[in-house]
């Protein structure tokens, strides 16, 4: 009997820009608020929010979730991905802390 092998497809690769890219999705599809309207919501600055929806950086965890929340995104999974993103956080490895006493 011959077996076929199918390629398993890699999952694209993760970048802020698409991250970016993906969050004026979100913005998009919460009926395209301006960033006056978001930055009086949440409390953050329209500068801050611009820069995480142009993707020149990667926002903080409490701008993601912020903006997630007012634009009906899943918080987990944008703060994964955010996380994902971190180089910070990919170097740090769970129980990796120094000078911790259990």
């Amino acid at each position: 009997m011959v077996v076929e092998s199918h390629p398993v497809a890699e999952p694209p690769v993760d970048t802020v820009e698409q991250f970016a890219a993906d969050l004026r999705e979100l913005r998009g599809r919460a009926g395209d608020p301006t960033l006056a309207a978001l930055s009086h919501h949440i409390g953050i600055s329209k500068s801050v929010i611009s820069e995480a929806l142009t993707g020149r950086r990667l926002p903080t965890e409490r701008t993601v979730a912020k903006l997630v929340e007012a634009l009906g995104g899943e918080r987990a999974v944008w703060i994964s991905r955010r996380r994902a993103l971190d180089p910070r956080a990919r170097s740090e490895q769970p129980g990796s802390e120094q000078g911790c006493s259990e």
